[in-house]
């Protein structure tokens, strides 16, 4: 099964990617965020972007899995992509 990827513009504020268990790969930095990105599982944050993280960067997290759900906390400026796969689509 492949990767998916999902923009997050954050200027469009706070997302849910998906509803349902998934395994996330990462995040990388499109366009530096003028806030901090946070990348939660429902209500917990997993994985906090800084403002100001420089163009280019990865933030590999090997495959963690969500058990809930996968959002993204966003605002300001910025895109950042986040690299997943549902397990439901790996019955896991």
């Amino acid at each position: 099964m492949e990767w998916k990827y999902y923009s997050a513009d954050c200027s469009s504020g706070n997302a849910t990617i998906s509803s349902v268990p998934c395994l996330v790969k990462g995040v990388i930095v499109v366009t530096s965020p003028s806030a901090d990105f946070v990348v939660a599982d429902d209500t917990v944050d997993v994985l906090k972007v800084p403002a100001s993280a420089a163009v280019g960067n990865g933030y590999d997290i090997a495959s963690l899995r969500f058990e809930t759900s996968l959002k993204v906390e966003a605002s300001g400026t910025g895109l950042l992509t986040v690299i997943y796969r549902e397990l439901q689509e790996l019955n896991l």
